[in-house]
């Protein structure tokens, strides 16, 4: 998903604005193939809604990536001009936009400015999935170290293996105790796995992490060090594999999120779900469990504030929602809320509405399928009346700042006068970010209160937050604003 947002964010609002008149919106059925392996791509693709799976023949049936929506398609055939390397096919029912290799060609002959700025679009692309690839290879591992790390190059590669060795000579320990003992973990084994875990991640993030001195070199060869090392333990776990798999284009999807709420350890085998409880105990899935509680309490708020009229609250980029589903459950009279859910995943929203019903909360809830760059830009209308407040959590950590102000520009117009806005970010402090970004390929961007105090500024808001919290992981901060009048 990053990778494709670097395309959009290169292109000016125009650029963009030609893009959706001329391409063919298209709705598609699962199994259908929009790119053909060893064909020449009349098309580009952008995904707006579904699942795709990118297929090699030399590999069988199994997939080797999953693309979810904003995800750019066929564009390397597009700058080579060679038949595609891959077939692209979808998992699920799929919407994309279908721009005509021959309409773009001519657009890019007639328009010197957008051809400028399309080909460094899709440099920044391909550069990003470039380095991505690479770095997996281990290409750059072995270029960072024959190109001067020298001393201080050994010493952190001894340090991070000295800790991987002792982490993986204390998992086959366990597994023979768990063998010995009819599949049980004792207590004292299992605190000591929990121990050699979080020392693990900690180190990992000292060395890789936002205020790590080392160059990005040393830092990218220590990261996927450690993920080759760890991934076959990672792969036994529930939450560790679905995040690394990501099959809805994403680590945060909404069955991840809801695994974390859960907080029920499952896997694989003897160790995988000893390592799940790992990894549920981390301070990333913390956040995620504790930003549930703090929602849950600003809904009260405004709630309680609104007094016999009800509350009109939106959540954008909704997820499983459960934030919203316990405060009605906590309401004795559930007219007091009127909730708008808005997600690109047909599953999440699939997932919602069957708690809804069965709540018996489908008067009170309404929820959209949305594409919010999309809503932010005016190309996708929603029938949204002014709201009490607006919040979005997990979703502008992968946007740059453009789109970031663009979308605080939608909420500012869709909020009534007084009305309240939480934006929701990974802070730079992260405790959590070296394993998130090495072990299990989850890259956000990540932000402080003043990066998020510039962007309010920068938008609509017209001034900095009203109130920023760092929720108790440290993890995630939470900035917000009021809209003035009212």
């Amino acid at each position: 998903m990053t990778s494709a947002l670097a395309f959009v964010q290169e292109l000016s609002s125009p650029d963009l604005d030609w893009l959706f008149r001329e391409a063919d919106d298209q709705r598609l059925a699962a199994g259908a193939v929009i790119i053909e392996e060893g064909a020449l791509p009349d098309s580009l693709f952008l995904v707006m809604e579904g699942v795709f799976s990118v297929r090699y023949r030399v590999a069988g049936p199994l997939p080797v990536a999953k693309l979810g929506p904003g995800e750019l398609v066929g564009d390397m055939s597009f700058l080579d001009g060679l038949g595609a390397s891959a077939s692209v096919v979808c998992d699920e029912p799929a919407r994309v936009l279908r721009l005509a290799r021959a309409v773009l060609a001519d657009q890019l002959a007639a328009d010197g400015g957008f051809a400028s700025r399309f080909y460094r679009a899709l440099a920044v692309t391909n550069a990003a999935r470039l380095r991505a690839t690479v770095g997996a290879l281990g290409v750059r591992l072995h270029h960072a170290g024959a190109a001067g790390g020298g001393e201080a190059f050994d010493r952190v590669r001894l340090a991070s293996a000295e800790g991987l060795e002792r982490f993986k000579t204390l998992m086959a320990a366990v597994d023979r105790d768990a063998l010995a003992n009819h599949g049980d973990v004792p207590d004292v084994r299992r605190e000591e796995v929990r121990q050699t875990f979080d020392q693990l991640a900690i180190q990992l993030n000292q060395l890789t992490g936002t205020h790590s001195a080392l160059p990005d070199g040393l830092k990218e060869q220590i990261g996927r060090t450690v993920q080759r090392e760890l991934l076959p333990y990672l792969l036994l776990t529930q939450n560790g594999e679905r995040m690394y798999a990501k099959p809805r284009g994403y680590a945060g999807d909404y069955l991840t999120i809801g695994w974390m709420y859960d907080n029920v350890p499952a896997g694989t085998g003897r160790l995988g779900p000893l390592l799940d409880e790992c990894l549920l105990a981390q301070p990333a899935a913390q956040a995620v469990r504790n930003r549930r509680g703090i929602l849950r309490d600003e809904i009260h708020a405004v709630i309680e504030a609104r007094g016999a009229a009800p509350a009109r609250v939106c959540s954008l980029a909704c997820g499983p929602a459960r934030e919203v589903l316990d405060v009605f459950q906590g309401l004795d009279d559930p007219t007091q809320l009127c909730a708008t859910l808005i997600d690109i995943d047909s599953e999440a929203l699939d997932h919602v509405r069957r708690a809804v019903d069965a709540a018996g909360l489908s008067a009170r809830v309404t929820l959209v399928q949305g594409n919010l760059l999309h809503l932010a830009a005016g190309r996708q209308k929603v029938d949204l009346p002014p709201q009490d407040l607006i919040y979005s959590i997990g979703l502008v950590d992968y946007f740059g700042d453009k789109h970031v102000v663009a979308l605080l520009d939608f909420i500012h117009r869709a909020l009534a006068p007084g009305g309240r806005v939480i934006l929701g970010n990974f802070h730079a402090d992260n405790p959590s970010r070296g394993l998130m970004d090495w072990l299990l390929d989850w890259r956000l961007i990540h932000r402080t209160e003043e990066d998020m105090d510039r962007l309010f500024t920068a938008s609509a808001f017209g001034r900095p937050c009203t109130d920023v919290c760092i929720e108790p992981a440290g993890v995630n901060l939470f900035a917000a604003c009021r809209k003035e009048g009212g």
